[in-house]
């Protein structure tokens, strides 16, 4: 099962169904209804290694994978 990483408190509205869209700079390399770990951090990892201890929050249904234009 593949994760992501969210800052608090994005995750707990994720797992309650209040957020139902990400947005990410980068594209995922996950696929339609594929299940995917919500982890939840303190703080954003902007950097390849940083780490932090997150807290594993949901495991959702991945619905749709789209790029995101702005019009």
């Amino acid at each position: 099962m593949k994760a992501i990483s969210v800052v608090s408190p994005v995750g707990k509205n994720i797992a309650l169904g209040k957020k139902t869209l990400e947005i990410r700079k980068w594209a995922p390399n996950i696929g339609c209804n594929e299940d995917l770990l919500i982890v939840e951090n303190h703080n954003y990892l902007l950097k390849d290694g940083n780490e932090e201890m997150g807290k594993a929050v949901a495991i959702v249904k991945v619905k749709n994978v789209r790029p995101f234009v702005i019009r």
